[in-house]
């Protein structure tokens, strides 16, 4: 028998569900995975550290009766990282997402879940595209030919710089010595800037 092998998006749409409060079992019915895996990616989610810092818990949050639109936007948010896909995929409006994050505290939770699972997504998308490339069809007298494999240099230099920012960070050291008096004048084309950001 072989194992089924389950796409970051099915994996993201099961965390989610969990995440929002269902249990693994009934995820894993709903989803047709088996229960042992989601059990194992959960704790898998568990071991691995956030990327950002956790705010104290406070008191528990007020719970809200979830509106129907929240699991297919909280899904597609965890699955593209992208606001606009997921109120698109849900059916709403961005304002009601938007709205609904700044009045329940649950789903504000769970939208900050989904947003790290998304961004673990597309970071997981860049590391591969880095690494082991894309297939892209050669076109040779307008007739598709071979494919050529390609990389992404500048999706390896991200990666770099954010992996190890001592060594790869933008260095711009300057040093300026001054005695006495100094006016500088900066200049729009069109008008001077005076002050603040215009």
């Amino acid at each position: 028998m072989t194992r089924r092998h389950y796409s970051d998006e099915e994996r993201a749409a099961a965390l989610v569900r969990v995440a929002g409060g269902e249990t693994p079992a009934a995820v894993a019915r709903a989803l047709d995975i088996p229960v042992t895996s989601l059990r194992r990616w959960v704790k898998a989610k568990d071991r691995t550290p956030d990327r950002t810092p956790e705010k104290a818990p406070a008191t528990s949050p007020p719970t809200r009766e979830p509106r129907p639109w929240y699991g297919p936007f909280l899904i597609e948010l965890a699955r593209t990282c992208n606001v606009t896909h997921a109120v698109t995929k849900a059916g709403i409006e961005r304002s009601t997402a938007y709205e609904a994050r700044a009045d329940d505290e649950a789903f504000a939770e769970m939208w900050a879940k989904a947003k790290q699972i998304g961004a673990e997504v597309l970071e997981d998308e860049a590391v591969r595209r880095a690494h082991e490339g894309w297939d892209e069809p050669a076109i040779y007298q307008g007739k598709i030919g071979a494919c050529v494999r390609k990389f992404s240099d500048s999706l390896l230099i991200f990666l770099l710089k954010g992996a190890m920012p001592e060594k790869y960070r933008e260095r711009h050291d300057s040093k300026v010595e001054q005695n006495g008096t100094m006016t500088v004048i900066v200049r729009r084309e069109d008008r001077p800037i005076r002050g603040g950001n215009r």
